[in-house]
């Protein structure tokens, strides 16, 4: 089922926009029969690396031979996508029959319930149906008044890099929106932090004091990253010696670590998950649209950076894989971020820049990213509107090439590629 058709189906039943709360979801999960209070989850926050973090869990529990549930958003081609059993999408039969199920109950409600609402109680009746031992639960916007936040109890809770984005609705500022992310953190419940701006530390500190839960914290320096062998990045990391994984942007080392420090949590509080199922699941792991080869000749990356710290993070892999150190950038972008500063991020690394419009009702027109970027840059900046008639361009040109912006457009460059 496309995401298109699912979003389609469901937004009858859906109040318009994104409205953080947890009393609608709260309403219809209890009209439904609170399924998720039988499910043991890893709660995973932050604003870039999230769903990177989360993929490398899930497969590693996987290959311990646990039942893993994955909950992710959005989806770049399918909505299943983003509800996984041990790696394997939700099937159309079975999403369909709960989401007629789900949008029985919605259709009684007075306050509507949103659409992410409506896909989080979709996932939650699906993972208690197939019994997984465990659900990696992806926050879909801030923390505190997420969807997501509904579970009672997590196993671990999990930060990663934050950043200032959704400015309008976590806050204008690093600490207010720390503090949303923050709100996943639970009485005595393990915290996984990756280390980063003092602002967020001290907050994130401060709140695991209060609620007396454990942290561990993972930093950048203490992981040893070797040469790629066959598309995989090779490192080390704590007691781990030539961990390898198939993602290739350099920040996804980061996530890694992550992956592996919550895994450590696990195995201290109990569960039996061997280093050869750590390094299993780490080489199986498949996260597409970050840093992700489309063809090497001309070499075509895509990324899904779509704030300024994702920008400055696929940069740093982008100076290192390409052979000049600069690219062709296809950008599109969403109107609501915060694209100026991302321009001035990537500026560095431009050969040139093809603008493109995300097929996406948010979506900022290629003719306002292409006034915008000529603000700041002295080369070729053009304008092809759409995403397909960009890496056309780009492919014909014979241009070394870096897409990216937003997510949205990250489905239909990989489905054109597929085409090919």
């Amino acid at each position: 089922m496309t995401a298109l058709e699912a979003a389609s189906f469901l937004e009858a039943y859906a109040s318009p926009g994104s409205r953080l709360g947890l009393e609608r979801v709260k309403a219809l999960m209890h009209a439904l029969g609170d399924p998720q209070d039988d499910l043991k989850y890893i709660h995973i926050a932050g604003t870039n690396g999230k769903g990177s973090t989360a993929s490398m869990i899930a497969s590693v529990l996987s290959s311990a031979g646990y039942k893993t549930g994955l909950y992710t958003s959005p989806a770049l081609n399918r909505f299943n996508e983003r509800i996984r059993v041990d790696g394997e999408e939700i099937d159309d039969a079975s999403l369909m029959a709960i989401a007629n199920l789900v949008t029985l109950q919605a259709d009684k409600m007075d306050d509507k319930p949103t659409l992410f609402e409506l896909m989080t109680a979709i996932a939650f009746i699906y993972f208690e149906k197939i019994a997984c031992d465990f659900v990696v639960l992806e926050v879909g916007m801030g923390g505190r008044m997420d969807a997501t936040n509904l579970i009672k109890e997590a196993a671990v809770s999990v930060i990663t890099q934050i950043d200032k984005d959704h400015m309008s609705v976590l806050g204008d500022t690093l600490s207010k929106i720390a503090g949303e992310k923050a709100g996943i953190i639970r009485e005595k419940t393990p915290v996984v932090l990756l280390n980063q701006d003092e602002v967020v530390m001290k907050l994130m500190r401060e709140t695991c004091e209060r609620f007396q839960a454990p942290l561990t914290v993972v930093s950048k320096g203490t992981i040893c990253r070797s040469q790629r062998i066959d598309h995989m990045q090779c490192f080390d990391y704590g007691h781990y010696e030539a961990l390898k994984i198939p993602l290739l942007g350099l920040y996804q080392l980061s996530n890694a670590a992550l992956a592996v420090e919550v895994i450590d949590v696990l195995r201290r509080i109990g569960y039996t998950i061997s280093d050869k199922a750590v390094r299993t699941g780490l080489e199986k792991v498949k996260w597409p649209g970050r840093f992700e080869y489309m063809c090497q000749k001309p070499l075509f990356v895509v990324d899904g950076a779509h704030n300024v710290n994702g920008i400055k993070a696929m940069a740093e892999s982008l100076a290192m894989l390409f052979p000049a150190g600069k690219a062709t950038i296809l950008m599109g972008v969403m109107a609501d971020k915060a694209y100026q500063e991302m321009i001035k991020c990537i500026i560095p690394y431009a050969e040139r820049f093809i603008c493109v419009t995300p097929e996406n009702s948010r979506a900022l027109p290629s003719r306002r990213l292409k006034e915008q970027i000529q603000m700041y840059f002295d080369g070729d900046v053009l304008d092809t509107d759409s995403v397909a008639d960009g890496v056309a361009l780009a492919l014909k040109m014979g241009w070394d090439t870096c897409a990216f912006g937003s997510l949205y457009m990250v489905g239909a460059i990989r489905a054109q590629f597929r085409q090919l």
